[in-house]
């Protein structure tokens, strides 16, 4: 059988950043002045390219996985995906992220750059829920929209939410948003890179410069039509997330539980949002990520349980 995959986390600053990571996770990041933002945990991009800690595939980057063996890892029915097409990452904002949206396909034909659907699974904090903006407020209507872009003042035509530990939120393209600060948020998303703000807050980095704005990429982009959605709740059996790109779903293991894969000719990223999990001589604890290949033996969750997020992906993935 397969053995679970672990990889080497790439550690991204981010203006909004700061030490959550460490100081929560304890993870050991890179610089000790950097506010860090992001840690993308199973990416296959240029830019940060998962690379494996441990085991047989020591080494090897994610694309090699996905170029040179990909039915005997991953599954039959990829054949068609030149990339692997999940990308996963731990959020870890002390500031609120700018407000922002995604490309959906018809904006794609006027601006280049990817399509990208997402979901974040709040993992708390122990301080005050996090708040998030999603979507507009019922009535807004585009002037009103574009005089709040130029006034700097989007955010109060927004839907404003505060999400808890485990309630969770699915993001699709042509939604405006912003996720605030504090806690930890698990994203898993398309592997795709391309976000639109229409708005930074004012904020300006240490040279006193702000952030560019796309003002006109996120005109062209924006559904005022997409109702605003609401948070799914911790425990909720719905799925975090049921798409043609990827399925997300949160399951609740016992103490000593075993989980088997649902369908293990396919592989499938497993994140650990509470508790231990085990799978043979490995073991994953809070915030980790594994990927579990095609026919890998079952995990076991720790001596208080587990709580895990399963994401698959459809053999029909555009």
């Amino acid at each position: 059988m397969n053995a679970p995959i672990r990889f080497i986390p790439v550690y991204a600053p981010r203006i909004w950043g700061g030490r959550s990571l460490e100081t929560v996770l304890n993870r050991t990041l890179p610089l000790a002045d950097e506010p860090y933002g992001e840690s993308w945990e199973i990416s296959d991009r240029s830019e940060a390219m998962s690379i494996v800690e441990g085991g047989t595939w020591h080494g090897s980057t994610l694309h090699d996985l996905w170029e040179h063996h990909r039915e005997e890892l991953f599954g039959p029915g990829y054949g068609h995906l030149d990339r692997f097409p999940v990308l996963a990452k731990i959020l870890a904002p002390e500031q609120t992220l700018s407000v922002q949206v995604h490309p959906t396909p018809e904006s794609l034909k006027q601006y280049p750059g990817e399509e990208k659907n997402e979901c974040w699974y709040f993992a708390g904090s122990a301080s005050a829920p996090t708040e998030l903006y999603a979507g507009f407020l019922p009535g807004t209507i585009l002037p009103e929209l574009v005089e709040a872009m130029e006034q700097g003042t989007v955010s109060t035509r927004l839907q404003r939410l505060e999400a808890h530990a485990g309630d969770s939120i699915f993001i699709p393209s042509g939604l405006v948003h912003a996720l605030g600060a504090p806690g930890l948020v698990y994203e898993i998303q398309q592997n795709a890179d391309t976000t639109y703000r229409l708005d930074d807050w004012g904020r300006t980095d240490k040279h006193g410069t702000p952030r560019e704005l796309h003002r006109e990429q996120a005109l062209a982009c924006m559904q005022s039509a997409i109702a605003a959605p609401g948070l799914r709740p911790a425990g909720s059996p719905d799925p975090i997330a049921d798409t043609p790109w990827f399925r997300v779903i949160e399951t609740r293991l016992a103490p000593e539980q075993t989980y088997t894969p649902g369908d293990p000719s396919r592989f499938a990223i497993l994140t650990v949002a509470q508790g231990t999990l085990s799978c043979g001589d490995q073991t994953f604890c809070q915030g980790d990520f594994l990927l579990l290949p095609a026919h890998s033996a079952p995990c076991t969750a720790g001596a208080h349980g587990a709580t895990i997020l399963i994401t698959t992906v459809p053999p029909a993935c555009p």
